[in-house]
């Protein structure tokens, strides 16, 4: 009978060296869309195109108290920041930004992006996402992108036993080890407290219980009128549509069941807008692009290569230098004839036919929600 434990990314993060390369792999929608593309229709980067999107929905107050929790490459929290300041320069002047993330080594390479660029509003702190150390109602918009799924999972919960411990009260489920057990206590509390549903699960099933402390802790440092933001990746349409393993570099996440944080989300009193990312984000899901496998073989391949070819700096920057970025039909095309992978023009035909998928197939695996505090 399987165990009931926490899965949790925290060693992997805490011990990353070389963030730029540690991230390789990690293909999600920001990623690919981190540059300026032909898929969000406004052509702009995928950060830039948060903060118009933001702004559109009075999602900016007048003094902007910003948090983004979970930073990666800081790549999406940066071009926000600059379109911002192209938008509204005035509001942008009274902008303070709070990035929080448990990774030193993220960390001091987003301090190093800002110091560059002589940008002295940004303030970083480490931290756990799921115990922020903010006072309540510090902040008037927080970020949550792609960042659940690193957050602790807690797995293989006994359906039968959590049913007769939400009845009885009565803990059943043993678990040596103190910290998974107190998670798994916490995770009984928040299925009582805010009646999430699990009659569908399997008989043992994964819950997003660092997701649920997350969206706990941005009720408390919201601000009144406030808004959060998040986008993950939604794993009810895979098998059973609960929180499977998505096995990474050196690391493991877990997707993210949303309907149990909507349903957390209200009973937490937020006002809440949903949907699919690529709709509130403005990208063209009919769009034909090269399938994420694709690119990940392409990249890696790349990586390979890199000090063999003499032009390998610029196949790097076409595919994306740290992961892969979307690519178009031709731009797939120019890779492949610069590679000499292929004489024939009937197997380069063959290959771009079969590799080709419409950008819904990818993107259609996320969604977001804009969570209003009253």
């Amino acid at each position: 009978m399987p165990k009931t434990k926490v899965s949790r990314t925290e060693d992997f993060h805490l011990n990353l060296k070389r963030p730029e390369y540690n991230m390789i792999g990690e293909v999600t929608l920001s990623h690919i869309l981190r540059y300026e593309n032909d898929f969000i229709r406004s052509g702009l980067p995928y950060g830039m195109q948060l903060f118009d999107s933001l702004y559109s929905s009075d999602s900016i107050q007048e003094k902007p108290k910003i948090l983004e929790i979970g930073i990666g490459l800081a790549q999406v929290i940066d071009r926000f920041d600059f379109r911002f300041r192209d938008v509204d320069p005035i509001l942008h002047q009274n902008a303070e930004y709070t990035l929080v993330d448990l990774s030193e080594s993220l960390l001091n390479f987003a301090n190093m992006r800002f110091s560059l660029t002589r940008r002295n509003y940004f303030n970083t702190i480490k931290a756990d996402a799921t115990n922020l150390p903010l006072k309540p109602s510090s902040h008037n918009l927080i970020i949550s992108n792609e960042v659940m799924a690193d957050l602790p999972t807690v797995t293989n919960i006994n359906k039968r036993k959590l049913r007769r411990e939400l009845r009885t009260g009565k803990n059943e489920t043993k678990i040596k080890n103190k910290r998974d057990r107190k998670a798994y206590q916490d995770t009984v509390r928040m299925f009582k407290q805010y009646g999430l549903q699990f009659k569908d699960a399997p008989r043992f099933f994964n819950f997003n219980y660092g997701g649920i402390r997350l969206l706990e802790e941005m009720s408390r440092v919201l601000s009144p009128g406030g808004t959060a933001f998040i986008v993950e990746y939604d794993c009810e349409s895979q098998p059973f549509g609960y929180p499977r393993p998505l096995r990474l570099i050196n690391h493991t996440e877990y997707g993210i069941r949303l309907d149990h944080i909507k349903t957390a989300a209200k009973g937490l009193g937020f006002q809440i807008q949903d949907g699919y990312a690529h709709e509130f984000l403005n990208i063209d899901s009919s769009k034909m692009m090269v399938d994420t496998e694709a690119l990940g073989i392409l990249h890696r391949k790349l990586i390979d290569l890199r000090d063999k070819k003499p032009n390998s700096e610029f196949l790097m920057n076409a595919v994306g230098m740290t992961s892969p970025k979307a690519l178009t039909r031709k731009q797939f095309s120019v890779i492949i004839d610069e590679l000499k992978w292929l004489e024939k023009q009937e197997e380069k035909e063959e290959l771009l036919k079969s590799t080709m998928r419409p950008m819904s197939d990818f993107s259609g695996n996320f969604k977001y929600m804009l969570l209003k505090k009253t």
